[in-house]
């Protein structure tokens, strides 16, 4: 999932709680913001982060990826506003 919006960072501190579900294998509750501009939800693990073009995405472990200022909450953790 890609959107053509200027990327805004994450929070530093933020990026080590998704290092830490993918090596835990950890399930993720996942709010997140779609390319309609809404709130939508899903349960995935997390196989991979990675930064390409400067832009940070997660890759799940069904194949798809998002960038990280998609992300509104993960496992009761707000992601949306909190950046760098």
């Amino acid at each position: 999932m890609e959107t053509t919006k200027t990327y805004q960072p994450i929070n530093c501190s933020l990026y080590d709680y998704l290092e830490a579900w993918a090596v835990k294998q950890t399930s993720c509750d996942v709010l997140y913001m779609n390319e309609q501009n809404e709130e939508a939800r899903f349960t995935k693990k997390i196989k991979d982060l990675r930064v390409k073009n400067k832009v940070e995405y997660v890759e799940w472990h069904d194949g798809t990826t998002m960038r990280l200022d998609q992300l509104i909450e993960i496992n009761e953790v707000r992601f949306w506003g909190m950046t760098c």
